[in-house]
């Protein structure tokens, strides 16, 4: 039984939801869950109240119903999906957060840009354009921060005519609106410079850094006392490619469907096994990242998903090759821009044996190479050369650059591989 005291703290708060003059969502029981997914219809006018029916459940441990917001009357343009991540609880017609960084991110089709509202609750309230955004090569998002109390936050595509599309108005709260603020926890910061991402992590966590030996250069976090053979919070860089990964879903898990959402600003796809297991594939500078978990509705796992973050590269300094021990080669991974460079360095002795080999997905991406006494090896406007071998002349810093010369504005991901032999 709830207190008096919250009791009409909902009752103002939905008083408020009704003042501002858009309809929200009904009572609705829906299972935990660290990403809301609102299903909306498209009109100009504001939407009307969605219906909610069941949806077959796939096979799984979660024995909670589970349940879709259906949009009335869908537009021939299409629907837009608003989604937030994460959501820490779904109480009635709100969403309560924490506040700091959301990643908000809409799902639509036949649209030029889409643009991010906010308005505060209150009657009367303006809206405020938060976000514009007019490529969605890689998807439609920006990543947001809560204000103190919440707001009340939607998303609207705007088609080639003019037209435009709204998506269902997500009322979102944060403990503080209600006066009982979440519990302290001090955070660390994990930071990985090759990898080029940093996350924040309970201060009484372990991080297992032991399969940075291996390929997939995995990170596992862990809380004291951990489950065995638990993934709590795991980060690996992965060596398929993202429609590798769909592929290999879609044939062995054809119930799992993947959901479009963003992560540190991000394109990323979400498969949700369960309500506890769920993998994220996030498209990142340094190429493809699988965050897995199998305690998805852990607080500190849905703070340590809504604290990740991109290091900023800087692609005019010279990132230098470091093999690991005993190896003779390494393979780096990378994304760049039209017009764009990400430079290397690496130091290889006179009368050694050096080959350099650089693919991506069209072959767009060349390679130029030099030594520290200037003397060029291979150059991109020559011949759009992608691989370079032979005895080296010299002891010295060499210079590799992946290039790509075409103009776009397309990020286009490659992989470099290095070897040095006697």
């Amino acid at each position: 039984m709830i207190t008096r005291f919250r009791y009409g703290v909902l009752i103002f708060l939905m008083l408020i939801a009704c003042s501002f003059g858009r309809s929200i969502e009904g009572d609705v029981a829906l299972q935990q869950t660290s990403t809301l997914q609102a299903d909306v219809t498209m009109t100009s006018s504001p939407p009307e109240q969605p219906t909610i029916e069941p949806t077959s459940q796939t096979e799984s441990n979660d024995t909670s119903p589970a349940l879709t917001l259906v949009p009335p009357n869908p537009s021939p343009l299409g629907q837009v999906f608003l989604s937030v991540q994460p959501v820490q609880t779904i109480e009635g017609s709100y969403y309560i957060v924490l506040p700091g960084p959301l990643s908000v991110s809409a799902t639509t089709s036949n649209a030029t840009r889409v643009e991010f509202f906010t308005a505060p609750p209150g009657t009367g309230s303006t809206p405020k354009l938060e976000y514009s955004d007019a490529n969605g090569s890689d998807g439609w998002g920006w990543t947001w921060r809560t204000p103190l109390l919440g707001a009340h936050l939607w998303a609207e595509a705007v088609h080639a005519d003019g037209s435009r599309t709204s998506s269902q108005i997500a009322w979102l709260l944060t403990p503080e609106a209600f006066g009982t603020p979440p519990p302290p926890e001090q955070w660390l910061l994990y930071t990985n410079e090759d990898l080029s991402y940093s996350v924040e992590y309970p201060s009484g966590w372990t991080v297992d850094e032991y399969g940075l030996r291996t390929p997939g250069k995995e990170i596992l976090f862990s809380p004291p006392n951990p489950e065995p053979f638990i993934a709590y919070f795991s980060i690996l860089l992965e060596s398929r490619t993202i429609d590798q990964i769909k592929d290999a879903f879609a044939r062995d898990f054809p119930d799992i469907p993947p959901i479009p959402i963003s992560i540190a600003a991000q394109s990323a796809i979400l498969y949700r096994y369960n309500q506890q297991r769920q993998e994220i594939f996030a498209m990142l500078p340094r190429g493809i990242f699988r965050i897995a978990t199998d305690k998805a509705t852990m607080p500190e796992v849905q703070h340590m998903l809504s604290h990740f973050y991109l290091i900023m590269i800087n692609p005019s300094i010279d990132h230098r090759i470091r093999f690991a021990p005993g190896a003779t080669s390494a393979r780096l991974e990378g994304s760049i821009r039209g017009q764009d460079s990400y430079n290397y360095v690496l130091y290889a002795l006179q009368d050694q044996y050096m080959s350099i080999t650089l693919t991506s997905p069209d072959n767009n991406v060349w390679l130029t190479l030099a030594g520290d006494d200037g003397i060029p090896l291979s150059r991109s406007a020559v011949g759009a050369p992608t691989h370079w071998e032979g005895v080296l002349q010299a002891s010295q810093d060499y210079h590799i650059s992946a290039v790509v010369e075409q103009p776009t504005s397309e990020s286009t991901t490659y992989t470099l591989d290095v070897s040095i032999t006697n």
